[in-house]
């Protein structure tokens, strides 16, 4: 009888314990399933917070980079950068100018500048175009111009001893131009001058001298098949100062926080006198040409035309002298229509003529 009640126990034991097994062999089904699927979300909702993260703390590195890297420097390194687009663009495009530019630092190591182009006709400085460059660190990208009134780049210079009977037809279009009106013309040389000799032909002349186009050894067109110039170099009456041009009359530092200061600098740069300073303007030339040199594929980005090839012009001008071909003039257009007369002007190119706004005195 004990016998047979110890069966029944051992039996009923091993039902139960069968039974709880089978229970938890269900219930851990079940949420195993649900622990992965919630582990899976899990671990996509860290991921993606880890890159996000990543993320932010990559941009905050790369902006403070950007801008300690752009702000380095006196002048810093987004100044001098406009510095070479303003002279490039004095230097390569005749009686063009930039004006209300504007520079900003961007994220990720990069940084723009943009500006407007003018050029003067008679007394007053006609927009031409827009112009904007991006940068990456210290290389020129992306650069874009919009030109406006149908601007283009057909005017052209004669080197001295190739002009020809073609290169004078512009002095008919000059003389049927009404009174009242001003002009801007290229004139080419019978000879090269000195920058003193071309200064003092304008003196005293109803008209002004915008921009001189310098031989620089690219440009005799006699020795090839070439008849024109296109892409001269030369450099304007008022010139476009450097920041190490300026002669410092006045310095502030002003400190705030731990580590930080404000520095303001005021001073002049350099008088000319009208139709003088020959020296001082051909050293200007001289000196930006190097400067260019310096950012020499920023200056290929910007100008129009083939590469400058500084090092090559530099020498040569070092060597040779500033001497000048060509020069630009604007004014009234009957007193350039006088020029005609003069056995130092070669040729003309007429460029745009407007309504009468002639105030020039110096």
């Amino acid at each position: 009888m004990g016998y047979v009640y110890a069966v029944r126990y051992l039996f009923s034991l091993v039902v139960l314990i069968y039974t709880q097994l089978k229970n938890s062999e269900g219930i851990s089904a079940v949420d195993e399933a649900r622990i992965l699927k919630k582990g899976k979300w899990k671990a996509r909702i860290h991921n993606a917070l880890t890159a996000i993260g990543i993320m932010v703390v990559g941009t905050i590195i790369c902006s403070i980079f950007t801008a300690v890297y752009f702000a380095w420097g006196e002048p810093n390194r987004i100044e001098t950068y406009h510095d070479i687009v303003a002279s490039t663009i004095a230097v390569t495009q005749p009686n063009l100018y930039l004006r209300n530019y504007g520079t900003s630092v961007k994220h990720f190591f990069s940084s723009e500048i943009n500006g407007e182009l003018y050029k003067q006709v008679g007394s007053e400085f006609i927009k031409e175009g827009e112009i904007k460059v991006d940068f990456l660190l210290a290389r020129a990208g992306y650069l874009e111009r919009k030109w406006l009134n149908n601007y283009t780049n057909r005017y052209v210079f004669r080197y001295p001893g190739t002009a020809n009977e073609a290169a004078n037809r512009d002095w008919n279009k000059l003389e049927r131009l009404p009174e009242g009106t001003v002009a801007e013309v290229y004139l080419s040389f019978d000879q090269l001058y000195s920058t003193a000799e071309i200064l003092n032909k304008f003196k005293d002349r109803q008209m002004k001298p915008v921009w001189f186009a310098v031989d620089t050894s690219f440009d005799n067109t006699s020795e090839g098949n070439a008849t024109s110039i296109h892409f001269p170099i030369g450099f304007s009456y008022e010139p476009v100062w450097h920041n190490s041009d300026m002669i410092i009359t006045r310095q502030e530092e002003e400190k705030y926080g731990l580590m930080g200061k404000a520095v303001s600098t005021t001073g002049t740069y350099p008088e000319l006198e009208a139709y003088g300073s020959a020296e001082l303007r051909e050293a200007h030339f001289i000196k930006t040409l190097e400067l260019l040199k310096q950012h020499e594929d920023i200056a290929n980005r910007v100008a129009l035309g083939p590469e400058l090839k500084l090092q090559q012009r530099i020498d040569y001008v070092k060597e040779h002298g500033v001497n000048i071909y060509g020069a630009v003039v604007t004014g009234p257009t009957k007193e350039i229509l006088k020029l005609r007369e003069e056995p130092w002007v070669a040729a003309i190119c007429l460029g745009e003529a407007k309504l009468w706004n002639w105030d020039y005195v110096e």
